[in-house]
């Protein structure tokens, strides 16, 4: 057993005010701006050290009037005070092999800061608990309290006037040492003291690859680059990657399947192949295949055969699953062309704005499936089976149906703040610009018809896409809840800076197997 334990707490900018509108990427991100730790003796509880430090934010060092106010910080100190890059040393240090406890997911903020705004993609290894999830998981009234009045659960006088991180340790110390004391939470104590041994195992994630390749489309080479990218990655859980075949014609897809061994423990490929019946055809097969081995705590997302996820999403969202269990988890997409120099990041809003959601899924509808995960039971129930006369294409009724559940049901529902999806687009994908207006939309389409080596073939095509556009635009058979709403700038071009290193070489190696 190790013999101190470490209470860290953080402070980020995630109130409302929070942000400069006009750095759009900044909308929803998180900055730390203040650490605060507490290193104690895991047999009493005794401060052996303490730790506090504020940071300058890397995106906006400006804080907000508000946060200013709620924190108590002069913006002259934060102006003075290193980058969480400069202090990730020190803080590494003072936890060292210590398990760590929060209330709540700040090692976890902290963790996504490290890896978005200062490209360190190890973060914080360490031992965590969640003391939030924990209390109530014993039935203890989370809801009642915050990190800094949680000592008042025992002291109702006792209230830390100051929001800062080191007066929320200190709650958090003096209730941990109280209930000590009084003996009480017991299996709470225990759990924190306890060796780490008894960890919860974990989840299972399913991802839904349908795929056809032909010997002229170069789609071999983008999927056996997904697969292998896949099997690189570092796990915080079980994948199972159901890819089915529908029918490729090049043979050699089904040779490397044949082939393929897995070197990584927690990645496995399940492959099956079949006659050709078509995208919804082949997610209706994914389904049956996919209801005879899942249960319960499982989850499942759509991968296509050519686009990619950052390295360090599925230990994220593994993180996510074990800490809140949520029933559906989106995240914003980045997009980059393979023939342009050109990188967008399509933000999608909360599930609990009705109308931005609306908006979002009735413009963007290129793109909802790309950056939904769900429970896998959740996915069963609402596409079991596809209707063979959708009204766009079956992305589209995927966020559709997501949004309506989640509104419905009042879903617990996680939106995770960076992205969890690199989505290739080539010369003949319709993207940001096409979408913003009408002109904008017909001079691309034009131009990609221009630039088509066959046109003849891409003529039927561009008819299509005229028709679809107008049709949208006009409102045919979308439903009257949306019909209203006129279009939202839903995608801007990202700042490469943004981006961390791995997912910089990442963009750079697809576009080689382009």
């Amino acid at each position: 057993m190790n013999n101190s334990i470490v209470i860290i707490d953080a402070e980020y900018t995630n109130w409302a005010g929070g942000y400069d509108p006009s750095i759009a990427y900044c909308k929803g991100i998180t900055e730390v701006f203040q650490i605060a730790a507490l290193k104690v003796r895991t047999s009493d509880f005794e401060i052996i050290d303490t730790y506090n430090t504020y940071i300058k934010p890397s995106i906006q060092p400006i804080l907000s009037k508000r946060i200013k106010k709620l924190c108590h910080v002069n913006q002259s100190l934060i102006d003075c005070s290193p980058s969480l890059t400069e202090e990730y040393t020190n803080l590494k240090r003072f936890i060292g092999e210590s398990k760590v406890i929060s209330y709540g997911i700040d090692i976890d903020i902290i963790n996504i800061n490290l890896k978005m705004f200062n490209s360190i993609n190890d973060g914080l290894r360490c031992k965590t608990i969640n003391l939030y999830s924990l209390l109530k998981a014993n039935g203890f009234p989370v809801a009642k309290y915050s990190s800094g009045n949680l000592i008042r659960y025992y002291f109702e006088d006792i209230l830390f006037k100051e929001h800062k991180a080191d007066n929320d340790v200190k709650s958090i110390h003096s209730f941990l040492l109280e209930s000590i004391k009084r003996k009480e939470l017991t299996q709470v104590i225990k759990e924190i003291k306890s060796d780490g041994k008894n960890v919860p195992s974990k989840p299972r994630i399913f991802i839904l690859t349908p795929v056809y390749v032909t010997e002229i489309n170069n789609g071999f080479k983008k999927l056996t680059f997904m697969v292998k990218s896949l099997e690189s990655f570092n796990y915080g859980c079980n994948i199972i990657h159901l890819i089915l075949n529908d029918g490729s014609t090049d043979l050699r897809v089904k040779n490397f399947f044949s082939m393929f061994r897995s070197s990584n423990s927690h990645y496995n490929v399940m492959f099956e192949t079949q006659n050709n019946i078509g995208l919804l055809g082949s997610l209706d097969e994914l389904s049956n295949i996919l209801k005879d081995i899942v249960d319960e705590n499982d989850y499942v997302f759509r991968l296509n055969a050519d686009d990619l996820i950052p390295s360090h999403y599925l230990a994220d969202l593994s993180s996510i699953i074990q800490l809140y269990s949520p029933e559906i988890i989106y995240s914003p997409c980045i997009v980059f062309h393979d023939n342009h120099n050109e990188i967008e990041i399509v933000n999608p809003p909360l599930f609990s704005n009705n109308e931005a959601g609306w908006k979002y899924l009735l413009w963007h509808k290129l793109f909802p499936h790309l950056n939904l995960c769900w429970k896998a039971h959740i996915y069963l129930k609402l596409f079991r089976k596809f209707r063979k006369d959708i009204p766009y294409s079956e992305d589209w009724l995927q966020a559709i149906e997501t949004f309506k559940y989640a509104q419905n049901e009042s879903a617990n529902v996680y939106k995770l703040p960076y992205p969890g999806y690199l989505y290739r687009k080539d010369s003949s994908s319709l993207g940001r610009k096409q979408l913003l207006d009408t002109f904008g939309k017909l001079k691309s389409l034009a131009k990609i018809l221009l630039t088509q080596k066959i046109r003849f073939l891409f003529i039927p095509h561009f008819i299509y896409e005229i028709f679809r556009f107008i049709r949208i635009r006009i409102g045919i058979g979308l439903p009257n809840e949306i019909k209203k709403f006129i279009l939202p700038k839903w995608s801007t071009p990202l700042n490469k800076d943004l981006l961390s290193k791995d997912d910089v070489a990442l963009i750079k190696a697809a576009r080689i197997s382009s």
